[in-house]
C-alpha cells in the first residue's frame, strides 16, 4: 500500500483511533521550536532562513555548498534527538555507527546506505548545549510519532500537527489566529495569500484525519481554535514518564 494513497492514510488513522501511542510505544517528543517556528518546507536558494512568530525568531545559516535543511527529514531528526534526550535524561545523544542506524531511529528507510560490518565501528555522538538540553527536559511537547510518519510527504501537515498539539496543551478558551499570522509562521514561501490558504486548509484536513479530537473553525479571517483534548492524554504521558525513570 503506497504511503501517499488515501487507503494508506485511512488505515493509519484507524490504527491511531484503535490503539494509543502509549500502547504502540509511539510517544515521542518535539522541541517547542518545532511548534512555534517551522523549518523550511522546500529547498532554499539562500543560505540564510529566518522565521518569526511573535517575539520568537528562528534563524538558520548554512554553507552554500551544504544548504539549509528542509522537508520532513530534519523535522524527524529533531524529534528523534529530543525524544532520545528526554528518554535517557542526557545531553549526549548516540547517533549510532552509521547514517543508516540513525535513519532507522527516525523511522526512515535506509535502503542502499553504507552500514559498516567491522566490529570496530565508530560511534557518532551529538552533544546538546545545556540550554537546549534543559529545554528538552522541561518543555518538550509529547506527540504521536505515527502522525509525523504518516505526514512524512507533507511537511506543512507535520508543522500544523505539532502546532495544534502544542496549543491544545494550554488552551483554555477559544482563540482566533488570523491568516496573516498563520502565513508569517507557516507560509513565507508562498507568493499569494490564496495559495497559502489553500495549502493550509489541505494540510489541516490531513491532520484532522489523524487528530479528530482537535476542534477548530476555519473562516475568512483565519482559524479559531477551540479547547480540545491533547493528542497524547495526560494519563498516558504520566505513565510513559514513570516507566522511563
Amino acid at each position: 500500500m503506497k504511503k501517499r494513497s488515501i487507503a494508506y492514510l485511512i488505515d493509519i488513522a484507524e490504527q491511531i483511533r484503535e490503539t494509543s501511542a502509549l500502547e504502540t510505544k509511539q510517544i515521542a517528543f518535539i522541541p517547542r521550536v518545532m511548534a512555534t517556528a517551522s523549518l523550511p518546507v522546500s529547498k532554499q536558494q539562500d543560505n540564510e532562513f529566518i522565521r518569526r512568530n511573535g517575539n520568537r525568531t528562528l534563524t538558520m545559516l548554512a554553507s552554500r555548498e551544504i544548504g539549509l535543511p528542509y522537508g520532513a527529514t530534519p523535522r524527524l531528526a529533531l524529534c528523534a534527538i529530543t525524544t532520545l534526550s528526554k528518554q535517557n535524561q542526557s545531553n549526549i545523544i548516540s547517533l549510532g555507527p552509521s547514517t543508516a542506524h540513525f535513519l532507522n531511529i527516525m523511522g526512515k528507510s535506509c535502503t542502499g546506505l553504507w552500514q559498516p560490518n567491522s566490529p570496530y565501528r565508530w560511534q557518532s555522538q551529538l552533544i546538546l548545549t545545556d540550554e537546549f538540553y534543559q529545554h528538552t527536559q522541561q518543555y518538550a511537547i509529547p506527540i504521536d510519532l505515527r502522525v509525523l510518519h504518516a505526514c512524512g510527504h507533507y511537511p506543512l501537515a507535520m508543522d500544523i500537527y505539532c502546532w495544534l498539539t502544542y496549543r491544545y496543551y494550554s488552551l483554555k478558551r477559544p482563540i482566533t489566529i488570523s491568516w496573516g499570522d498563520l502565513m508569517i509562521q507557516f507560509g513565507n514561501r508562498y507568493q499569494r495569500d490564496s495559495h497559502f490558504k489553500a495549502n493550509f486548509r489541505n494540510a489541516l484536513d490531513r491532520v484532522a484525519l489523524f487528530y479528530p479530537q482537535a476542534r477548530f473553525v476555519v473562516d475568512q479571517y483565519g482559524i479559531q481554535l477551540l479547547p480540545s483534548p491533547t493528542h497524547v492524554p495526560p494519563r498516558d504521558l504520566n505513565h510513559y514518564l514513570r516507566s522511563s525513570e
